[in-house]
């Protein structure tokens, strides 16, 4: 076991080793001032022998989401599982630090150089810690965050609509899956009921002999969709990775949330394309 966790701390130096290009601005990409790009990653799980191949991994899926435009690219809860030689369950509290911090590096490394946001969350023993890396390396936690002038934060953080809260996240690692609608009730739900764009990013796969599954999606109120079944886009598989892209457009959003803040459900119920 010892020698096992010593082979696996010594690939840790490849970060360390690796000297990357100072990052030397960030252009955000506004097009008519309102449009914001987003990609949702749907990862299935896999257990890396190094950090070389997991930083190849992510980086991989952040260039194929910024190929097709995306500006902010959402992966799933516990992608630092993955990253573990034993489980963090019996590993000792600065061994879990030592990874943790190896594996923030691997993000704060990638966001810089592809100078895009991108957002994750570790999940360890009881708790889960959130986080949006910047284009200028900068980590963002918290209630409220500020990505491209744009108001962020993750779906089970403490606010109210006078925060005018525009995007919410919600990384996402599950076992338990129904089905249609209710499948996706958290993010999706909630942007009917706050009035805000919302992205739901699924961890896949087996993880210590339980299945998890779920299918990744943008969402938006009803009515700034083209389908007016509130998406934007879908997974199409509930057990494979994958990687949809969406276009945020905020000046319908903000069109929609000052004609129809009153109507509640109503506008749902009446909707026949649910």
């Amino acid at each position: 076991m010892i020698d096992k966790i010593k082979k696996f701390l010594s690939s840790l130096l490849f970060i360390k080793r690796t000297h990357f290009q100072p990052h030397v601005s960030f252009k955000y990409t506004k097009r008519n001032g309102t449009i914001f790009r987003v990609a949702a990653v749907q990862i299935k799980f896999q257990t890396f022998k190094n950090v070389r191949d997991f930083y190849y991994s992510v980086l991989k899926k952040v260039k194929e989401a910024k190929e097709q435009g995306a500006q902010l690219i959402c992966f799933p809860k516990g992608m630092n599982l993955e990253l573990q030689p034993i489980s963090h369950d019996i590993m000792s509290v600065s061994q879990c630090t030592h990874i943790s911090e190896l594996y923030s590096k691997v993000f704060t490394d990638i966001s810089t150089n592809e100078e895009v946001y991108v957002s994750e969350a570790q999940k360890w023993r009881n708790s889960v810690v959130k986080s949006i890396w910047t284009p200028d390396g900068r980590r963002l936690t918290g209630n409220i965050m500020n990505c491209g002038g744009r108001k962020i934060s993750f779906l089970e953080e403490n606010y109210t609509q006078d925060d005018k809260i525009e995007l919410v996240l919600n990384p996402s690692m599950t076992h338990f899956w129904m089905g249609d609608y209710e499948s996706f009730r958290s993010a999706w739900l909630f942007s009917q009921q706050m009035y805000v764009y919302s992205v739901e990013s699924y961890m896949v796969g087996n993880y210590k002999g339980t299945q998890f599954s779920g299918k990744s999606g943008i969402y938006g109120p009803i009515e700034v969709t083209n389908s007016q079944n509130g998406i934007l886009a879908l997974s199409k598989s509930e057990n494979l990775e994958d990687l949809i892209v969406a276009e945020l457009n905020f000046t319908d959003l903000e069109r929609v949330s000052n004609l129809v803040r009153d109507k509640g459900y109503e506008r749902l119920l009446s909707n026949d394309k649910l």
